[in-house]
């Protein structure tokens, strides 16, 4: 099996199937080169096996930079939330974003939130979602400043927050600053407001 023409992700699944068949190639072949029905299930329970250790693995690499901001897979709509009025050429917009994101076109999801901006400029939401892809273009400072700006004109509570935090962390890590990323860190836990009690 040849792992090196693949990517990095792909190279570390391929090279743990090969170790896998590999280190139980004796339970497929005996010393005179034949097999027997029970050493074959055998082998195949042991690869089975590794192969869901290795999914279970690879379903966190496959996590993008912008994803791990956004708490995919880790954070719940529990607490408050507070979502403003929008304009549906925006939504447009941010969606096609997201998807330039999947594509891994980052440059391209770039361009389509400056449109954004230029249509909803305090919009604290597409700030963050420009931080997010900032930071998978490894723009650690111009990151940290739209997840600033987008702090200073949000709601400062719920998931957006959380998000803006956690950038901002990021980035400061990145930077080299350990104290600022410490600090921006333990801000992502005060986002959470509990909603009021409807009586």
């Amino acid at each position: 099996m040849v792992c090196s023409d693949r990517t990095f992700s792909d190279r570390i699944r391929c090279l743990g199937y090969t170790e896998a068949v590999s280190s139980n190639r004796s339970l497929f072949v005996s010393k005179s080169q034949s097999v027997s029905v029970k050493s074959l299930f055998s082998g195949l329970f042991v690869i089975v096996l590794a192969g869901c250790q290795m999914g279970a693995f690879s379903s966190t690499q496959r996590l993008t930079l912008a994803e791990q901001m956004r708490g995919v897979g880790t954070d719940t709509d529990q607490g408050l939330q507070i979502y403003g009025l929008r304009n549906p050429i925006v939504t447009d917009l941010m969606e096609q974003a997201l998807k330039a994101e999947r594509d891994r076109s980052f440059d391209r999801a770039v361009r389509l939130l400056e449109e954004a901006l230029v249509i909803e400029p305090q919009a604290p939401d597409i700030l963050q979602q420009l931080a997010e892809v900032k930071l998978e273009l490894g723009q650690w400072d111009q990151a940290k400043d739209y997840a600033m700006s987008s702090i200073e004109r949000g709601p400062r509570v719920g998931q957006l927050c959380k998000r803006n935090w956690r950038t901002v962390a990021f980035a400061h890590r990145q930077l080299g600053d350990a104290d600022a990323a410490g600090w921006a860190s333990a801000r992502v836990p005060l986002c959470e407001r509990t909603r009021p009690e409807r009586f």
